[in-house]
C-alpha cells in the first residue's frame, strides 16, 4: 500500500518530539509523489485527519503516557472518526520520546496504538521511511 499524503500530528514540551516529528516528515518526503504535513496536536482538525492517506501521531511520554493534548485529540477526533469507520484503511504509525530512569515510552505507544490500530492499518514506520521498495 503506497500513500501520497500523511499528516503527522504531534505534541512537543523541550523541541524533541518535534525533532522527530520533523525526521518523519522528511522521511516521508523522501518516498517519490508522498508529502507530509506536520500539526500540533492541540490545533488538529477532522478534516487534516481524513483528508490523508496515511496518519503519524507522536507524543512526549508523561509518567508512561501520551502527553494530554494528544490524548485529547485522539479522545475528541480520532475516536469520533473511529466509530465511523472514518479510518479504515488508512496507514498509521506512532513514536514517543522519553528520558530519564525507564524512559516509558513504549506505554505511551501502546496506549496510542490502542485508538489508531484499530481501524487503520499500521505499517512499520522504519520501512515505510527507509525501506520504501520493501513490500511491508
Amino acid at each position: 500500500m503506497q500513500f501520497k499524503t500523511d499528516n503527522t500530528i504531534y505534541a512537543s514540551d523541550y523541541g524533541n518530539t518535534k525533532t522527530m516529528a520533523e525526521a518523519v516528515g522528511r522521511g516521508v518526503d523522501s518516498i517519490e509523489k508522498a508529502s507530509s504535513t506536520l500539526v500540533e496536536a492541540e490545533r488538529v482538525s477532522i478534516e487534516e485527519v481524513t483528508s490523508s492517506d496515511a496518519l503519524v501521531v507522536g507524543t512526549p511520554v508523561h509518567m508512561c503516557s501520551c502527553d494530554w493534548r494528544v490524548k485529547k485529540c485522539i479522545d475528541t477526533i480520532c475516536s469520533r472518526l473511529w466509530m465511523k469507520d472514518a479510518l479504515v484503511g488508512k496507514v498509521s504509525g506512532v513514536f514517543a520520546s522519553g528520558g530519564g530512569y525507564g524512559g516509558g515510552a513504549g506505554g505511551a505507544e501502546l496506549a496510542m496504538l490502542s485508538i489508531i490500530n484499530l481501524s487503520s492499518t499500521l505499517k512499520p514506520l522504519f520501512f515505510r521511511i527507509f525501506c520504501p521498495k520493501s513490500p511491508i
